[in-house]
């Protein structure tokens, strides 16, 4: 399940765990409610919790996740890909631009996370995801099935302005650059994840909408919140 942050993709995780919703076609159906044991749809930050429930995984525990000796036969996994061509976790990194980021830091032992500026160089991401998607993890797997979550940029923006108010000004995204940025940025998200589906070949590749607040369309077909 992949997207922007603030795209919408925990509330549709959760409707389609709990509603044993066939996220990624019927297919797959097994796969998918087999993929999460937590029926709560529950989200954790920390990786023990989330092995340990079963819930569904986060881009930033793929490097640990990549280190076990025993998984189940398939995973769920949470990617913002926001912060995937940020940076923000060190391991996401190529080791080009890594060494790059470093020698214009000047630090050795952290890495900056790449600014808005970065974030408009198509080559870069393409190199940022690439980087990501060669972990381990992904070549355990026979199959990869991928769900987009796509949201407007009028409708992102103000999801991350709410979060922003909630948790007191700790949330500075990419909403916070001037408008002509923040859109350009919210673009080259999608063309860069569009360009990395073309080189997985997933066996599903499903088109989700979360334009509505009511709830979501998955290829088509709408998904009320509420039913």
């Amino acid at each position: 399940m992949a997207g922007p942050c603030g795209s919408g993709k925990s509330s549709v995780i959760q409707k389609a765990v709990q509603s044993d919703l066939p996220l990624f076609g019927d297919a797959l159906r097994g796969e998918f409610l087999g993929s999460v044991l937590d029926r709560s749809g529950r989200e954790y930050d920390d990786y023990g919790l989330a092995l340990e429930q079963h819930s569904c995984f986060q881009a930033n525990h793929v490097k640990r996740l990549s280190r076990e000796s025993a998984l189940l036969s398939g995973l769920l996994l949470h990617l913002d890909l926001y912060q995937i061509l940020r940076g923000i976790d060190a391991s996401y990194w190529p080791r080009g631009l890594k060494r790059r980021a470093q020698r214009l830091s000047n630090e050795t032992d952290r890495l900056p996370k790449r600014c808005f500026e970065d974030l408009l160089k198509p080559r870069q991401n393409d190199l940022m995801m690439q980087a990501f998607l060669a972990k381990k993890l992904f070549q355990r797997f026979r199959q990869v099935a991928v769900a987009t979550v796509h949201c407007s940029f009028e409708r992102n923006a103000s999801q991350l302005a709410a979060r922003k108010r909630r948790s007191r000004g700790k949330w500075m995204k990419y909403f916070s650059a001037p408008d002509h940025i923040a859109r350009a940025i919210h673009a080259e998200i999608y063309r860069c994840w569009d360009r990395a589906l073309v080189q997985m070949s997933p066996v599903a590749n499903i088109s989700i909408n979360v334009d509505s607040n009511d709830g979501f369309s998955v290829n088509g077909s709408f998904v009320s919140y509420d039913d």
